[in-house]
């Protein structure tokens, strides 16, 4: 409370444990608001996830397919934790401004917003990108 940033506190990681262990290498998807890899955006880095680092070695415990999706950035970016994907989902509003520049200015940008769509089909994880907004199509190759 107070912050922006995100934390894993003692009561989560021990939710987490249980289900991963619960779960005995079946198929996982961890879904949290912040994402667990820094994204570049530096004002948002600045307010990211306290000590990944331990949600990491919580998720490295499972040995079945585990995906981590997450929001926070509202723009689409794919990272890892650990040794697993994890995906940050666009926003169906506005989207912060792509800008890795050490000393960008803090804002968003007004793009056409999206979202995810995760399944977990043929013993594989596959997600995709859907926009908010209908484009014109499809057309013949």
């Amino acid at each position: 409370e107070g912050s922006a940033g995100g934390a894993l506190c003692a009561e989560g990681r021990a939710f987490l444990t249980g289900a991963l262990a619960a779960a005995a290498g079946r198929p996982v998807l961890v879904a949290l608001h912040h994402p667990p890899f820094a994204t570049g955006i530096g004002f948002m880095d600045d307010i990211a996830l306290a000590d990944p680092g331990s949600l990491v070695a919580l998720l490295g415990a499972h040995d079945g397919p585990l995906r981590v999706i997450c929001g926070h950035v509202h723009r689409m970016i794919a990272g890892t934790a650990g040794r697993h994907a994890a995906l940050i989902a666009p926003s169906t509003a506005h989207a912060i401004a792509p800008d890795l520049r050490a000393d960008a200015p803090v804002g968003f940008v007004e793009e056409p917003g999206g979202f995810m769509l995760h399944e977990w089909t043929a013993g594989a994880w596959r997600s995709t990108l859907v926009g908010i907004t209908r484009p014109e199509g499809p057309f013949p190759f």
